[in-house]
């Protein structure tokens, strides 16, 4: 049984990898070729939080599109046309939080984890400017890299809680 699950999670993951790579292959990198691919990994990740309660399988994916989106960094007006799509994340991530009621552990790195978030939160002030630190994109990337780089690690701490704690009761 045991090894049954690690070849399918092996398969699994190596179809995701070589999908990623093909992806960026035949896109060339291109932005307006990656961004409707992008947005339909970020729903498919919605859908996966909505529905799954074991949402580990759910980080490749994530990682996999954080490859993906490093060739989009200067990309705001093509992405922005996607912005009706962030309800359905909402929702998505709602959706997990409520169902599964997660407890949020804090464990030894969360304090470590929140002080980056908020050094990555300021760490431009008074060295760029204004206008560059308010860009779209580049708050983008400071809250993705910061707070919400702290919420995944409290909903993956909290799922990884409860897989040992089932584990001790068996």
């Amino acid at each position: 049984m045991f090894t049954k699950v690690c070849r399918s999670m092996l398969f699994y993951r190596v179809i995701l990898c070589v999908g990623a790579l093909l992806l960026l292959f035949f896109t060339g990198g291109r932005v307006e070729e990656l961004a409707p691919i992008a947005m339909g990994i970020v729903l498919a990740i919605s859908l996966g939080m909505a529905v799954l309660k074991d949402t580990r399988r759910l980080t490749l994916p994530f990682l996999l599109l954080c490859l993906l989106l490093i060739f989009c960094y200067d990309s705001f007006s093509v992405f922005i046309a996607y912005a009706w799509l962030f309800p359905f994340v909402l929702i998505g991530v709602a959706v997990h939080i409520i169902r599964l009621r997660p407890k949020f552990y804090w464990g030894a790195s969360a304090w470590g984890l929140a002080a980056v978030a908020v050094a990555t939160l300021l760490g431009g002030v008074g060295v760029i400017p204004a206008s560059d630190y308010f860009r779209p994109v580049a708050l983008g990337y400071t809250m993705a890299l910061g707070p919400l780089l702290v919420l995944a690690y409290l909903l993956m701490k909290n799922e990884m809680r409860t897989v040992m704690d089932e584990r001790s009761f068996m």
